[in-house]
């Protein structure tokens, strides 16, 4: 018996293929837009409607970094409600590009900041609320990119309710060396000598920053810069802080 010969299948082999269609639209900058213009509620908007534009990134950073940036830039000119109302609504807006791009959190852009990073420079709103909602996702993801946060808050002074919550999050930050070898607490006992002693409210943060230093990483206290200088070692050539002394010690 010779074999029985396979029977082809009726009609034309199905060869389509997903039409453009059915792909996702490419993210538009329209967010990106009214985020530069402090349009908070019209952004939140656009996120619900457009959920493919808070995907939108550039080289320079993501949407979160943008946003990030614009908000520094803002100038609350207005009513104080009317300006805690924008603060409201621009932290929803953050938390919903949060959400969506939680692989950008800890993302450095081309100008070398990541979103904690712009959330704490000097020229912020340094928004006690916006920090530590970024510590609490990006912490987690444990980006070395995070180490330097400490120091860059001690030189751009940053409010002492700021520093706490970082240094919480990122206790091991406290013992991190910059490029001279100093650790945060070692620059914060330098910085000590731009403040006049009779600065009152000066004085008194500057302690209460190196106290929470030496409690978060007491190892800190030993270790030397380049020059081979110790933080007390700092305090005791300036000879304006007695207190500061006795933390060390």
């Amino acid at each position: 018996m010779g074999k029985s010969k396979k029977k082809s299948p009726k009609g034309p082999i199905n060869t389509r293929t997903v039409s453009t269609s059915s792909r996702l639209p490419r993210p538009t900058r329209t967010i990106c837009d009214l985020a530069s213009q402090q349009s908070w509620a019209a952004a939140l908007e656009r996120c619900e409607t457009h959920h493919e534009d808070m995907h939108y990134s550039e080289t320079r950073g993501s949407l979160v970094h943008f946003a990030l940036w614009s908000h520094r830039k803002a100038k609350f000119t207005m009513d104080e409600s009317i300006a805690a109302g924008n603060e409201e609504l621009f932290c929803r807006f953050l938390d919903k590009l949060m959400s969506a791009n939680p692989d950008k959190l800890s993302a450095v852009g081309s100008l070398g900041y990541t979103p904690l990073h712009i959330a704490c420079s000097k020229e912020s709103l340094r928004n006690a609320r916006v920090v530590e909602m970024l510590l609490r996702r990006s912490v987690p993801l444990q980006s070395k990119d995070l180490s330097d946060l400490l120091h860059q808050t001690i030189n751009a002074n940053i409010p002492l309710d700021i520093s706490r919550r970082i240094v919480s999050f990122l206790p091991n930050g406290a013992l991190m060396k910059d490029s001279q070898g100093k650790t945060p607490l070692f620059l914060a006992c330098q910085f000590s000598k731009n403040i006049p002693r009779k600065d009152k409210r000066c004085t008194d943060t500057l302690k209460e920053v190196v106290e929470m230093l030496v409690k978060y990483a007491p190892e800190a206290k030993g270790i030397v810069d380049k020059t081979g200088r110790t933080p007390l070692q700092v305090v005791l050539k300036q000879k304006k802080y007695p207190e500061l002394v006795d933390i060390l010690s």
